[in-house]
């Protein structure tokens, strides 16, 4: 199955839809809490009675999640501004379809599957060193 139809698209434009609303609630919760001066003064009070690792943890989590979070709507406004221009479910590397079982299970897919493969072959980082 390639191509999806007009219905499918609207699926899949109000699941994008529905995520993107609640990653901006909670990304905006994210920032609340950074501000909050209650939130600090866990912290300092953590690093106080010799946390403090436990204290940086935490920030450093908090702040990978809001990154990742950030990322995902970015994903999401691209897939739902290609489904406004008509390019949705066209591979951005070799312009064919992409399927839409693909297109289902992961509607920010900018590549066919075999286009995702060499990506991810000729795009792997570097081996992480070992000791």
């Amino acid at each position: 199955m390639l191509m999806l139809d007009d219905t499918e698209i609207r699926e899949i434009e109000d699941g994008l839809q529905k995520r993107r609303s609640q990653l901006i609630e909670e990304i905006s919760e994210k920032l609340r809490a950074a501000r909050d001066p209650t939130s600090s003064e866990q912290a300092d009070e953590l690093i106080e009675v010799g946390d403090a690792a436990i204290a940086d943890l935490l920030t450093h989590t908090s702040l990978a999640e809001s990154q990742r979070d950030v990322q995902e709507l970015q994903e999401i406004e691209a897939a739902l501004a290609r489904i406004t221009d008509g390019s949705f479910g066209v591979c951005a590397q070799c312009g064919k379809e992409i399927e839409a079982a693909r297109l289902q299970a992961h509607p920010t897919a900018l590549r066919c599957i075999h286009c995702q493969e060499e990506y991810e072959r000729t795009h792997a980082g570097p081996a992480t060193p070992t000791l």
